[in-house]
């Protein structure tokens, strides 16, 4: 009775519970690194989504309000969006698309986004200034974000 516990008669080849888990099909570390890539990208989208939602809002107040120190928070929130964009693709290493001089696309339009919002930062403060101007600066930067996003 002793040796009752040793000798189990349970049909198996003998083999250990380690052993047997050793044959199963493990997921490749490229299916894993894969699967992480994909977690990655989706927290990526989702901070962008917000930093993407808190420039939208601050342009509707800068819209409705013109006021210096809603165009001085719009201008903040693009530089935050634009920072973690450059954060990402440095993080990354790798680009997707090239313009004609060789240069990566991406950065290119962050320089425009710089470019633009400057564009509008003088005509906001500039005596005569236009409200339609202002709205239609905003729009362009709005579209080379969304160029950024995609």
């Amino acid at each position: 009775m002793g040796r009752s516990r040793g000798n189990r008669s349970s049909g198996k080849t003998g083999k250990s519970r380690n052993s047997q888990r050793s044959t199963r099909p493990r997921r490749s570390g490229e299916s894993f690194k894969s699967h992480l890539q994909e977690v990655e990208k989706k927290q990526v989208r989702e901070q962008l989504d917000q930093l993407l939602e808190a420039v939208d809002e601050q342009g509707r107040k800068l819209r409705e309000s013109m006021e210096k120190e809603d165009m001085i928070a719009y201008k903040r929130k693009v530089k935050e969006y634009l920072r973690f964009v450059q954060q990402e693709i440095s993080r990354a290493r790798k680009s997707h698309s090239w313009d004609k001089q060789g240069n990566l696309k991406t950065y290119t339009i962050i320089e425009k986004i710089n470019s633009r919002l400057e564009e509008l930062h003088r005509e906001f403060f500039a005596e005569q200034s236009d409200s339609l101007e202002i709205v239609d600066k905003l729009d362009e930067i709005r579209g080379l974000m969304l160029d950024l996003y995609i």
